[in-house]
């Protein structure tokens, strides 16, 4: 069993309010529970809610990363190569003429490239840094 709060007011001091039980089989039109089968209060979630805790989520995620600059441009290029391959492929799905969608995927094609390019050059780059760091711990413990 949960309870519906209502607060009611005009912007005075007085304010009204009203709890009263909810029977969980009439309230089947909210779309989440976060209550088991228990006695004891419910909390309803609505659809929006939970799209902003995904939000949230993922932006603490984001910010915890301990990413390098290079590793968080390889993982947005892999992305973004990601998209056109998924564009391409509903370009070619899709209805449009054949002259204008061969001249669609041509373009989407050459950005593809550009964007592979920029990627070996990044893992190319990141590896450097790696055997860079590892050459100069090397060269540090050999003076000691």
């Amino acid at each position: 069993m949960g309870f519906n709060v209502n607060i009611t007011g005009n912007y005075q001091p007085q304010l009204a309010t009203s709890i009263s039980p909810v029977d969980k089989k009439q309230d089947d039109k909210t779309s989440d529970t976060v209550a088991e089968e228990k006695d004891g209060d419910s909390v309803n979630i609505s659809e929006e809610g939970k799209s902003k805790l995904d939000q949230m989520n993922a932006q603490k995620s984001e910010e915890k990363d301990d990413s390098s600059p290079i590793e968080k441009m390889i993982k947005e290029l892999q992305k973004k190569i990601q998209q056109l391959k998924k564009e391409i492929d509903e370009l070619k799905q899709s209805d449009t003429p054949d002259d204008q969608k061969k001249e669609q995927i041509s373009a989407k094609e050459n950005q593809m490239a550009m964007l592979q390019s920029q990627l070996s050059e990044a893992i190319t780059q990141k590896q450097k840094g790696e055997e860079s760091a590892l050459h100069a711990k090397g060269f540090k413990n050999s003076l000691t």
